[in-house]
């Protein structure tokens, strides 16, 4: 079975949102919210990606993964 392992995801994109924060970091670090259930961070985190400068293609998966939270 394939290993889940969102707390190192939501670590790993922690550091990568102080270091350099991109709408893909924001993203990624939401989706590792979302799954460990942590849904006003991740929507937290959608919301940076929405009023980011991203382009239409992630602002949109951004907005589903916002409908499921």
């Amino acid at each position: 079975m394939f290993d889940k392992r969102y707390d190192e995801a939501l670590v790993a994109f922690t550091r990568a949102v102080a270091l350099d924060p991109t709408p893909g970091h924001y993203f990624n670090l939401g989706v590792a919210q979302y799954q460990l259930d942590q849904c006003a961070a991740a929507l937290a985190s959608f919301d940076r990606v929405l009023d980011s400068n991203a382009d239409q293609a992630l602002k949109e998966k951004t907005r589903k993964m916002k409908e499921r939270c």
